[in-house]
């Protein structure tokens, strides 16, 4: 059973070399023909691939939410300035 396990263990860590390999070699070519802009954009759709796939996170759901926490936030912010400054006003007057 330990034989097998290890075995896996090793064929997986080749298989994940390999991809990391084939992916860097595939990147590089990129780079040649159409330059860094091109391959940053790439590799961040491969990040995202990856993430989605093995670790399971939307990255395009997160960003939503990120967004919609960021727009509640400024929501909030400017219902306060614009509380204070009618504190201000009700004040002067």
């Amino acid at each position: 059973m330990e034989i097998n396990n290890t075995l896996t263990l090793i064929l997986g860590a080749i298989a994940v070399g390999a991809a990391i390999w084939a992916t860097s070699t595939i990147l590089e070519l990129l780079a040649k023909l159409v330059g860094k802009f091109a391959i940053a954009a790439i590799s961040l759709i491969l990040v995202a691939i990856y993430l989605k796939v093995y670790v399971g996170i939307d990255v395009w759901q997160s960003l939503m939410d990120f967004g919609q926490l960021v727009i509640d936030g400024v929501g909030q912010l400017v219902q306060g300035v614009s509380y204070l400054f009618s504190q201000v006003s009700l004040q002067i007057d």
